[in-house]
């Protein structure tokens, strides 16, 4: 078990122990895919909440005896308002343990509703975000069996929903680079002519003159903009998620993970240990997608400096991307591949 959890939300979180036991309604331990929960019985039904006077996480320390092989698992002490018993006198307490998989069904269908153990530490509205992929992924799953496809089949449910603001989006960048081939030779003479904000300030004014905005070849990151929510959601129901925890997929063992195709038997700056097949094809088919942009300019020289920029925000994605679960990777992959397929289709219809 990786932290603590507790049914109180008042100002000492977690590490900050005893809470007020007044105010425990649940407490125990979690991971990422599992939790082991205690809650008041039925003799303590009447007002809710936990009899402890203390909540305490301690940790098993090296040479403690102990059938669990790792030292320094945590471990969760509760302490009973008892002070004395009598001869003869019984004091009993009762309590339900919940013990089992952090799934959505497995954590709302006990006696208390324990759905805010997952995505915490979202905004409420991310939190809708990713139980709402959680909801669309188990949509398709129960169609397609398959973690794996359904994860690419969302990739393409998300790229045709999308696909009206990137038809605007692309013609909005053609229309600025026909209008920067128009305005080269007028471009060249204000650099030549010019240095600086003056020729900063001549460069807008000629924009201004034709009409044409210089932030309009930025509106195809409007499409990418849009989707870093979802990015965002997908990373945490893709590595928390109990649903998709033993997920395999090709030669990738769990999709909630790095792929680690194989070990380099050492370890490797920004790579790790393991070499991962999955971020590799995807900086592939990123850099692909990348050169279908129209270029906005016809000069080689700075032709050259975006294919450098285009490189370096290629591997930027690399290794952003490179310790990522491998379903955020797939979907990356995918959803970068129809988008050049898209882009085809979309220009096939313009010429």
């Amino acid at each position: 078990m990786g932290t603590v959890a507790s049914g109180w939300d008042g100002p000492n979180k977690a590490g900050n122990l005893p809470w007020p036991s007044q105010q425990l309604t649940w407490a125990g331990l979690q991971d990422r895919y599992f939790a082991l929960l205690i809650f008041p019985g039925e003799t303590e039904k009447a007002n809710g909440v936990l009899p402890f006077t203390t909540v305490e996480l301690k940790f098993a320390q090296p040479g403690v005896k102990t059938s669990i092989k790792e030292n320094n698992f945590p471990v969760l002490w509760f302490r009973l308002p008892i002070t004395s018993i009598a001869p003869g006198e019984q004091i009993c307490w009762e309590f339900l343990i919940f013990s089992g998989p952090k799934s959505k069904e497995a954590l709302a269908s006990g006696i208390v509703n324990l759905s805010s153990l997952l995505f915490p530490g979202l905004w409420g509205w991310m939190r809708w975000i990713c139980f709402g992929l959680l909801g669309i992924l188990g949509a398709i799953h129960a169609i397609i069996p398959d973690w794996g496809w359904t994860i690419i089949i969302l990739a393409l449910i998300v790229r045709i929903c999308l696909s009206p603001l990137a038809n605007i989006a692309l013609k909005s960048q053609q229309r600025f680079v026909d209008a920067q081939k128009l305005l080269l030779p007028e471009l060249k003479e204000i650099k030549k002519n010019f240095k600086g904000g003056e020729q900063s300030e001549k460069i807008l004014q000629l924009y201004k003159k034709h009409n044409v905005s210089p932030f309009a070849g930025l509106k195809p990151l409007f499409v990418v903009l849009i989707q870093l929510p979802i990015l965002i959601a997908l990373f945490h129901v893709l590595g928390s998620a109990y649903e998709l925890h033993d997920a395999r997929f090709l030669w990738i063992n769990t999709l909630s993970e790095p792929d680690k195709l194989f070990c380099f038997g050492f370890n490797i700056p920004l790579l790790g240990r393991y070499f991962n097949l999955l971020p590799v094809i995807m900086a592939i088919v990123t850099l692909l997608s990348f050169k279908l942009a129209p270029a906005p300019t016809a000069e080689k020289k700075e032709q050259g400096l975006q294919n450098i920029f285009l490189i370096a925000m290629t591997l930027m994605f690399f290794f952003l991307f490179y310790s990522f679960p491998a379903g955020m990777v797939l979907y990356w992959t995918f959803a970068n591949f129809f988008h050049i397929i898209q882009h085809r289709l979309m220009t096939f219809r313009m010429i």
